[in-house]
């Protein structure tokens, strides 16, 4: 009985564990997709420095917002806010962006049905190892070990091997697909 607390208990901070290193994961990779984005579109001329700004600018702020609002329990407001800057989005990482947010948010509140939807949605925007990975852990949170086992796989075949995290990312995505059967 002692046991099987113990190992409930390390299963539940290895699930945190990895939700946070997936959060963080997230992050970044969202940092580096707008700097791509950006960086493409001052360099094909196509934007400038301003309008750059000001983009990155609405998302840090819509951010801010939602997650003031959610801190202030303010669950629906927080989704609402986010919902409003997918549908001002005006390119898919944006919204992917907003939707891994909101994933975040709702996933955080042990709302997983949602949480899997808009993981989902970001994931079909933009086809990245973090976003599948998120997928991924929803899914394993809700007991859809299928499902988990089929995302932590696309995760690990989209890791960017150039990437340098690539080595651990593809060690930690294996032993997760080994864990669950897979």
């Amino acid at each position: 009985m002692k046991r099987a607390k113990k190992t409930k208990k390390q299963h539940r901070i290895l699930i945190s564990i990895g939700a946070i290193l997936l959060v963080i994961s997230v992050g970044i990779a969202v940092a580096l997709g707008l700097n791509k984005i950006l960086g493409e579109r001052s360099s094909n001329g196509s934007g400038d420095d301003k309008n750059n700004e000001t983009q990155v600018d609405v998302i840090t702020n819509t951010t801010a917002i939602a997650e003031q609002q959610a801190s202030d329990s303010n669950l629906k407001g927080a989704i609402e806010t986010y919902d409003g800057a997918i549908n001002s989005a005006s390119d898919n990482e944006t919204k992917a962006s907003f939707y891994g947010n909101k994933a975040t948010l709702l996933f955080n509140n042990q709302d997983y049905d949602g949480a899997l939807e808009a993981a989902q949605q970001a994931y079909n925007l933009d086809n990245t190892s973090n976003y599948a990975a998120f997928v991924g852990q929803i899914a394993r949170a809700k007991g859809d070990i299928a499902m988990a086992l089929e995302y932590y796989k696309k995760a690990r075949d989209l890791i960017d091997p150039e990437g340098p995290m690539a080595k651990f990312d593809e060690e930690y995505y294996t032993s997760l697909i080994s864990e669950l059967g897979g």
